[in-house]
């Protein structure tokens, strides 16, 4: 089941004629919010992380503004992190001036992101400062390495399609500090670093690592594509990392290669920070992923071995996630909220395919697999609250269980099931095509058709819950809409058995 596929880059129409005609309308769609987003003023955003060390950023911006109301935002509901995250108790010391003067600002009764003004006459520009505080509840930096979410340390005007709304960024760094981002054009004079003009979308899929102790290792350069990871690490030793796992890395690339058959990225980075400061954290972006683990991560086969899907599982979203993404999860701005009932299939189809990918690039034995399911099956067997929630609650009140505590956990049910549980779900719809196609065709089909496509630039192509069954049915006839509504959407007292 997990034996190395075939690798190489397929460029084959894997989809019917009305995925074509999608993509074709998504990519002008895409043009069109390009040429608007160049055809308006910039906004402009300066991040001084010369005190990151400290737990703390300054932020200058300079957003282009229209005498009369305005209302900023601060990004609330954060693409990949399936919630209202955005860290406004971290915002402080705002200021809001123009031509010299300055604004006065009110925050909204209701919405505690949104923040009212009125813009004098003679302004053309808004000067907006503020700082961005780290806690330990939510570290994002210690003495020698900072992780930068864009989405933390700006404002934005409301009503906006982030699509619209276009940005220069850049930031100074501490002395000396090395990064690593998917943001092109970087420019470095001294420890400050400028970027090219992006879109707010792509400035906040877009995140950075930095850190006195880094290591770029290179996994793929080839025509047109390059694919790195890029190591921060609070100390020196933990980036003396073994040829070996760098080369299952490079396993990896060819492993999603054969098993999506096309590429939605031209540049990729794996961000990957290595800490016991800051807690094990993986998130999904277009071109990247922000990979938080322990600082002896990749020196440690024990602690690789703990969780050695991390990067597979973020990587394989870029297709999964990113390029192909559930129709009610996809907002125009980051104020919307996102309807999360679909992750069973974004994530849970995610956690089989990171997990099958670690196996088939050989960060783990593959012989171990079947006592990781049974350890799952175990789990599971013995959560009483299956006996009265389905898998799908926890999906759609995913927002609030992210980040509910482990107590009671088994009996509430928590986020993890859509994740571990959705592995099995999947695990049995490959293992029903294999049967019935007497070992023909498996989930890769699907996965290919589904997810691959064609090669494209980074993208989104939105999908439904028939959509998928749908695609599954191209691949193998099945009742996969009785399947899912009895082992996804009704109360499953045991999950699926094979």
């Amino acid at each position: 089941m997990y034996a190395a596929r075939e690798r190489g880059v397929s460029h084959s129409n894997f989809g019917d004629m009305r995925t074509y005609v999608t993509l074709l309308v998504l990519c002008f769609a895409l043009v069109g919010a390009a040429a608007g987003a160049d055809a308006a003023a910039p906004m402009t955003l300066f991040v001084d992380a010369r005190d990151a060390t400290h737990n703390i950023l300054h932020v200058k911006m300079e957003i282009p503004a229209q005498p009369g109301p305005l209302t900023l935002v601060y990004p609330k509901w954060i693409p990949g992190e399936h919630g209202p995250t955005g860290p406004i108790s971290s915002l402080a010391a705002l200021r809001i001036t123009a031509n010299g003067a300055t604004v006065p600002w009110q925050r909204d009764f209701v919405d505690f992101y949104a923040f009212h003004m009125d813009v004098p006459q003679g302004a053309s520009t808004l000067d907006v400062s503020f700082d961005q505080l780290m806690t330990p509840q939510d570290p994002m930096a210690t003495p020698n390495l900072m992780i930068l979410n864009w989405n933390r340390v700006l404002l934005y005007p409301g009503g906006s399609r982030s699509d619209d709304v276009s940005v220069v960024p850049s930031i100074e760094l501490p002395a000396g500090w090395q990064f690593g981002t998917a943001l092109a054009g970087a420019r470095r004079t001294g420890d400050t670093v400028a970027f090219d003009r992006v879109t707010l979308t792509t400035l906040v899929d877009s995140p950075l690592d930095a850190g006195r102790y880094f290591r770029r290792i290179t996994l793929l350069e080839s025509a047109g594509y390059s694919n790195e990871i890029d190591i921060v690490a609070d100390q020196p030793r933990d980036l003396d990392i073994a040829p070996g796992i760098i080369q299952d890395y490079k396993n990896l690339i060819g492993e999603t290669d054969a098993l999506y058959g096309a590429r939605h990225w031209s540049d990729y980075h794996f961000l990957l920070s290595l800490s016991d400061t800051i807690p094990f954290q993986g998130i999904e972006h277009h071109q990247s992923s922000d990979n938080r683990a322990s600082d002896d991560y990749l020196t440690d086969a024990d602690a690789l071995k703990n969780a050695p899907d991390l990067l597979p599982h973020e990587f394989s979203h870029s297709w999964n996630g990113k390029y192909r993404r559930p129709a009610d999860l996809t907002t125009p701005d980051y104020q919307q909220p996102e309807k999360t009932d679909l992750l069973w299939v974004y994530e849970g189809l995610n956690q089989y395919l990171g997990d099958m990918l670690s196996f088939r690039s050989g960060l783990v034995d593959a012989a171990e697999y079947p006592e990781y399911l049974a350890h799952l099956y175990g789990q599971l067997d013995y959560e009483p609250g299956r006996l009265t929630t389905p898998l799908v609650d926890t999906t759609i009140s995913a927002p609030y269980l992210y980040l509910a505590p482990n107590d009671w956990a088994s009996h509430r049910r928590t986020s993890g099931d859509f994740y571990t549980e959705g592995e099995l779900v999947w695990l049995a719809a490959d293992a029903i095509i294999r049967t019935r196609s007497h070992g023909a065709r498996s989930l890769d089909d699907f996965v290919k058709a589904f997810d691959g496509q064609r090669t494209t630039p980074p993208m989104v192509v939105t999908y439904s819950r028939q959509d998928v069954e749908n695609a599954l049915n191209a691949v193998q006839r099945y009742d996969w809409s009785a399947f899912f509504q009895k082992y996804v959407y009704e109360v499953a007292p045991h999950p699926v058995a094979l």
